[in-house]
């Protein structure tokens, strides 16, 4: 089977040459393939919009717990939120 020249191949967007973006907060990310960083930015986000709980997002985010904790501190996401029935 012959293949497309070059110029004219699909890629998927996002898989363009260069290296990995770095993900804030996860140290020595750069080994990291385009995927891994990935679990965790979509779990941070869905524990700050409230869609998962803690133990969740840190599951989804394939992070350990603490791990997990400290990405979220890393990016400015409070854990525990003050409502009414905090001091």
């Amino acid at each position: 089977m012959r293949r497309a020249p070059a110029s004219r191949r699909r890629t998927r967007p996002g898989t363009e040459g260069g290296p990995a973006p770095r993900a804030p907060g996860l140290p020595g990310c750069r080994h990291l393939g385009r995927r891994s960083w990935r679990a965790p930015a979509l779990a941070a986000a869905l524990f700050k919009d409230g869609v998962l709980s803690l133990g969740a997002a840190a599951r989804v985010s394939d992070l350990a717990l603490q791990d997990f904790l400290a990405y979220l501190t890393d990016l400015g996401i409070d854990v525990v939120q003050a409502d009414e029935t905090t001091d």
